[in-house]
């Protein structure tokens, strides 16, 4: 006679961890993308006086966008393919949050090209 065997750990779905890294990641690059643009137009001294904090912030915002809207996308396939489907709405607000601060901060270097290339054809040296 063959005896019953019971599970006695709980396995932990990955969407769960993929829906919350998603989630952390986008809030992350939210405050980082804030910080930048409210310093830029409120005046802040230490945004405004610091060469690290243009560079460091919009890096961190873009990063943490990238990979918010990645883990999103895996986490809502993760929570879509398991029956509890856990962390569906952590997935959906990580990938969008995370997709709006990276398309925003993709516009603003294709502004910045465009401008530097609008600006050495306007005016040439020479």
């Amino acid at each position: 006679m063959a005896s019953k065997v019971t599970p006695t750990t709980k396995v932990i779905p990955t969407s769960k961890l993929a829906s919350t890294s998603a989630l952390i990641l986008a809030v992350l690059s939210l405050v980082a993308f804030s910080t930048a643009a409210l310093g830029l137009f409120l005046n802040w001294g230490w945004v405004d006086d610091s060469g690290w904090a243009w560079f460091l912030l919009p890096g961190i915002a873009f990063g943490c966008g990238t990979m918010a809207l990645y883990l999103g996308i895996v986490g809502v396939r993760e929570a879509r393919r398991e029956p509890e489907g856990e962390g569906f709405g952590r997935s959906v607000f990580g990938s969008i949050a995370g997709g709006l601060v990276t398309l925003i901060l993709l516009g603003c270097v294709a502004a910045a090209i465009a401008a530097f290339i609008f600006i050495v054809i306007a005016y040439p040296q020479g």
